[in-house]
């Protein structure tokens, strides 16, 4: 099975280079699941909202928090 890699800044569709641009903006570096993400405009764009179950939302709720704070603050017990 192929593996999809992460795109190079020069490579992201113009779909998803405003988002992209935004995330690196926001947290100083480029999430390389972000950046395989963008390969699919569709799939990019659609995981920036909220899951309509709500079990579903909490765990991409979590997976945000953990990307915006790089799990500086993110405690486990």
């Amino acid at each position: 099975m192929p593996r999809s890699a992460a795109l190079k800044p020069e490579q992201v569709p113009a779909d998803c280079k405003p988002t992209l641009d935004a995330i690196t903006k926001n947290i100083g570096f480029t999430p390389n699941m972000m950046a395989t993400f963008a390969q699919s405009p569709i799939a990019f764009n659609a995981r920036m909202g909220h899951a309509s179950d709500s079990k579903r939302d909490a765990a991409v709720q979590f997976a945000r928090k953990v990307i915006e704070t790089r799990a500086r603050s993110v405690t486990l017990i």
